[in-house]
């Protein structure tokens, strides 16, 4: 489907912004009526990013059901951003292991490994379960 956060939010100028991450920034807002629950998070990237790789994997993992993972309910691309080429928003449901926010904490592990702040527990216990994910996913795949 077509459109922006204007199809997407029921007030798209009461959003709020829970992360920024290498390919887009993340925002969370109420949902219109076309989305199951109440608020969605959105997710928005340039067009090229979401249709190939990682995003086009990205968007595969989000909607194949996968436990304690977002669940995707669109791809919608927008127009012209500002001159600046086309975006897309995937737009999820406002949960991942019970929520977005956590859910965005656990992204940012990967800064936290680089600076060596990470204790090597809670490194190995998030690893084996994006391992356990990872392999989940290509199993589903066939």
């Amino acid at each position: 489907p077509e459109g922006g956060l204007e199809t997407i939010c029921a007030d798209p100028s009461a959003t709020e912004l829970l992360g920024q991450g290498f390919y887009g920034q993340v925002r969370l807002c109420r949902g219109t009526e076309r989305y199951k629950s109440a608020w969605v998070a959105v997710k928005t990237i340039r067009a090229a990013n979401a249709l190939e790789p990682p995003g086009s994997w990205e968007f595969k993992v989000l909607s194949s059901d996968l436990p304690f993972v977002a669940v995707a309910y669109d791809m919608r691309r927008a127009g012209d951003f500002s001159g600046k080429g086309d975006w897309a928003h995937l737009v999820m449901k406002n949960y991942a292991r019970g929520d977005m926010r956590a859910y965005m904490r656990s992204m940012k592990l990967r800064e936290e490994f680089k600076k060596g702040s990470l204790d090597a527990v809670k490194m190995f216990k998030e690893a084996m379960g994006q391992l356990a994910l990872g392999l989940w996913f290509l199993h589903r795949q066939g």
